[in-house]
């Protein structure tokens, strides 16, 4: 059930979202906007065909001028106070344990997170209450608008010197509460999804990107100004308390494996090079195992399982993966979608992360990382060095060393984000790149049938849409129920 979309398809359908949206917003409908608005942008990120939208941006920064008043917003009392806005509400992944530590040190923090999360980031919790900081909590069971006065209400309260956004591609809330602050506060936006689609590119004054290829597309595609960029390298957050859960059946502690994770959609297209480099590395080293720690769509690596009889290993995602990590002989990055984050968490612990080049996607998740060889443009530049690294140990033990200087450590990385607060830069330049995006866009573009549309829409708090697309909600159920029906 995979029916294609083509560009031209994916067209026609930001466009009668955008008619709808505009015939709400002359009726009054906010809260029908907003929602449609975030919509809009969880198919726009996964469909990543463009990196912003202009148009949806205004239709919310006007929403934000009718709905919230600050005309009382100055600074007073905000000069040490600095607020940091979470919508993702995640205990462990992401940055934001990097950033609190950091911002902790700096100045006191006001955290708002999502209620729904108050009792799953118990990490953070305790990281904050150490500090002295203040936490507030945004109700997101009510509706769009409520939530963004409330929002607003928290805003006003501190009136922060400094104010934080970090959260997800669709957050239309967060967007209005920040879009109002313009000369205000100082708003910083930390670009965490810099490779796709997001809502935000005018309510900063300043963009925190972590590698150039953020900066790049930030500037040429998001249209933000490059004396708003400021590059910050992150450091990967590692939990040094958790246990190793032990080896799946398969493996035990003296086999040698290559471990490899996250979403299988990654590792799916690309002319299935990513399994064709799995096949061949075990084909050649027959001592060798593999082990993926992911869900999603299991096809293609369950050939792979039938292939190599008790050498690949599939597990669920694992929290302790890098104890894993740290267990196995190398990392092979997914592709044609990288995990920029496994380099780190690999470099990090002393592991080689090894990566077949997709574009520029793969670039600077490590420091020089153009320098350390781990990027390959070939698969058969990549399997002779990892034939290398497999079959020369002090080779092997080099190169692992020389990982660990490739990442920020913790102290740097505060001091750098003092720079950015004070200086508005750090020692990483602003460089923009010569780049080319079409391969990526068309490997996306490839993936959004009109199937996994429908399926998007399906959201728990996008039912109301089934008055504006019933046949493709009706669609998106019934695909939904049977994929239940396979699992």
């Amino acid at each position: 059930m995979g029916f294609s979309t083509n560009k031209s398809n994916l067209e026609l359908f930001f466009g009668k979202m955008k008619k709808i949206i505009s015939k709400n917003y002359r009726k009054g409908n906010y809260e029908t906007v907003a929602r449609l608005c975030s919509a809009y942008a969880t198919i726009a990120y996964n469909s990543n065909q463009f990196y912003a939208d202009k148009e949806i941006e205004n239709q919310l920064k006007n929403i934000a001028k009718k709905i919230i008043r600050h005309e009382n917003a100055y600074l007073e009392n905000g000069d040490k106070l600095i607020l940091f806005y979470d919508g993702f509400g995640l205990n462990s992944r992401g940055l934001v344990q990097i950033y609190l530590k950091a911002l902790c040190k700096i100045g006191r923090v006001i955290y708002i997170g999502p209620l729904s999360c108050k009792n799953k980031i118990p990490d953070i919790v305790s990281l904050l209450k150490e500090n002295g900081s203040y936490i507030e909590y945004l109700d997101d069971k009510i509706s769009y608008i409520d939530r963004t006065i409330q929002l607003n209400d928290i805003v006003q309260k501190y009136q922060a010197k400094d104010m934080f956004f970090y959260s997800l591609p669709n957050d239309v809330v967060g967007y209005m509460v920040f879009a109002c602050y313009e000369g205000i506060f100082n708003r910083y936006q930390i670009n965490l999804t810099d490779h796709a689609f997001w809502l935000g590119t005018d309510i900063m004054d300043y963009c925190i990107e972590f590698r150039n290829y953020g900066s790049t597309i930030s500037h040429l595609y998001r249209g933000i100004p490059k004396e708003k960029l400021i590059v910050l390298p992150f450091y990967p957050e590692i939990n040094e308390n958790m246990c190793f859960q032990g080896y799946p059946e398969g493996i035990c502690e003296k086999d040698k494996f290559v471990f490899s994770g996250g979403a299988l959609y990654k590792t799916i297209g690309g002319n299935n090079n990513y399994y064709k480099m799995v096949s061949q590395l075990l084909i050649k080293h027959s001592d060798l195992k593999f082990w993926y720690a992911g869900s999603g769509n299991k096809s293609r690596i369950n050939e792979l399982i039938k292939t190599f009889p008790g050498r690949v290993i599939l597990t669920d995602e694992r929290s302790d993966f890098v104890e894993i990590i740290k267990r196995c002989v190398l990392y092979l990055s997914t592709y044609p979608i990288c995990g920029g984050l496994m380099f780190q968490y690999a470099a990090k612990v002393g592991k080689v992360p090894l990566t077949l080049k997709y574009d520029n996607i793969t670039d600077d998740f490590l420091l020089n990382q153009d320098r350390i060889e781990i990027e390959y443009d070939s698969i058969d530049g990549l399997l002779l060095e990892a034939d290398k690294l497999l079959s020369d140990e002090k080779y092997l033990a080099d190169r692992n060393a020389l990982m660990k200087s490739c990442v920020i450590d913790e102290n740097e990385f505060c001091d750098e984000l003092k720079n950015a607060l004070k200086l508005h830069k750090t020692k990483h330049k602003v460089i923009i790149k010569n780049m080319e995006l079409t391969k990526l866009i068309e490997e996306y573009q490839s993936r959004m049938t009109s199937v996994e549309i429908n399926k998007l829409l399906v959201q728990k708090e996008q039912m109301y849409l089934v008055r504006y697309f019933p046949v493709r909600m009706m669609i998106g159920i019934i695909c939904k129920v049977f994929n239940k029906i396979l699992k």
